[in-house]
């Protein structure tokens, strides 16, 4: 026999939820409801925030037969009270699970309510730790750990930890009989022009924590978003694209900021802080051609410069400075204008590589570039300097 439907409600803010037997009215909630398919709804919770104005943030409802699982929290306690309401009003089954995506207020906030009726939560440990759940309310948690890739199975939801991406904890659930994915805030809608929220994301691997979601559900028929309409799996593709954008664009910001106090420290001669951005295994040209220097070999020739406080200052000219970034994001190669008090115009180019203490200089390249109509005569020079 097939489930009933129950009737879709909507309740915006500003209005008062009027829920319960007693008809008692309660405090503003913001959010609705909306069926997705036999047994199945989407809440959708409003929430003002400082920086985005309101927002609105997706969640499941699920009859899994004898009992209810909700997929996030619809962002506080004052929707919580009122989504529990009409669960109990509409649909008339305890609700046993709570999935939390990751630990921000638009996936936990308002866990306790769930908790009191004895919801059982189910999250990532490191969601525990990042949301700092006190040790008394840790029996109220049923915790997962799972690796990049790993997936965990509880009644009809499959959860998957892909990576990091826009947390270091966000997980995705798929309901495998409706075909339905939820992303969370780790899957962008497809009005997104960019990531949204990034205080806690890792923009360089996003991308390739969605890859990990697009393998293993190829064939997603729907895919929830954490804000935004619902889609198809085109949405996993449209993250990556997204994701490999802001991944670029992050790493290029970085990459300048490390060249800038590259040059800044060259200046003021700051033998740790200029050599500290070098990779271990970073190489230095200089513009004659006897110069090529390991980092250590760079580091005996600059010692006795730097300690007397002799260092070289090369100022990065604005707006000449190019990056490409490799696709995987290990690597960029870069070249820069540069002027020098003592040299004029010069040429800085080389190789950045990633590590785990940021972007670092594998090889810097200093030219001094000679116009084409002079080529020869400095040609003639150096050979003449050369013979003597």
């Amino acid at each position: 026999m097939a489930r009933w439907f129950p009737r879709f409600i909507s309740v915006f803010t500003k209005w008062l939820l009027v829920f319960g037997l007693t008809g008692a009215l309660r405090a503003e909630v913001d959010f609705e409801i909306t069926p997705l398919g036999e047994g199945m709804w989407l809440h959708v919770a409003g929430h003002e925030t400082e920086t985005w104005g309101r927002v609105t943030s997706n969640g499941l409802i699920v009859d899994e037969g004898e009992h209810v699982v909700v997929i996030d929290t619809p962002w506080g306690a004052e929707n919580s009270r009122a989504l529990l309401a009409w669960i109990e009003r509409e649909i008339g089954k305890p609700v046993e699970r709570l999935f939390v995506g990751h630990f921000h207020d638009d996936r936990l906030g308002g866990w306790e309510v769930f908790a009191e009726r004895g919801t059982r939560v189910i999250a990532l440990a490191e969601t525990v730790a990042l949301a700092g759940i006190a040790d008394g309310d840790l029996p109220a948690f049923e915790v997962l750990r799972l690796a990049p890739g790993e997936r965990a199975t509880i009644g009809t939801v499959e959860v998957l930890y892909p990576g990091r991406a826009h947390t270091s904890d966000n997980v995705v659930m798929w309901l495998p009989e409706s075909g339905i994915l939820v992303g969370g805030c780790a899957v962008r809608a497809e009005a997104a022009r960019g990531m949204g929220n990034t205080a806690d994301a890792t923009v360089a691997e996003w991308a390739a924590s969605m890859r990990r979601v697009q393998q293993a559900y190829p064939d997603a028929r729907r895919v929830v978003p954490g804000h935004g309409k619902v889609g198809d799996v085109g949405l996993l593709t449209h993250t990556i694209a997204l994701a490999e954008a802001a991944a670029t664009e992050a790493a290029v910001a970085s990459i300048g900021s490390v060249l800038d106090a590259f040059h800044v420290a060259a200046g003021a001669a700051d033998f740790d802080g200029y050599f500290g951005l070098f990779a271990e295994d970073g190489v230095f040209l200089g513009t004659d051609a006897s110069e090529r220097w390991t980092r250590a070999e760079f580091q005996a020739f600059a010692r006795p410069y730097f300690e007397a406080g002799r260092g070289w200052l090369y100022e990065p000219v604005a707006g000449g400075r190019h990056v490409v970034v490799s696709p995987d994001g290990g690597y960029a190669w870069f070249d820069e204008a540069l002027v020098s008090a003592a040299y004029g115009a010069c040429r800085g180019s080389g190789v950045m590589v990633r590590t785990a203490a940021g972007w670092r200089v594998a090889q810097y390249h200093l030219t001094i570039p000679i116009p084409n109509d002079l080529a020869k005569e400095v040609v003639g020079l150096i050979r003449d300097f050369e013979a003597k």
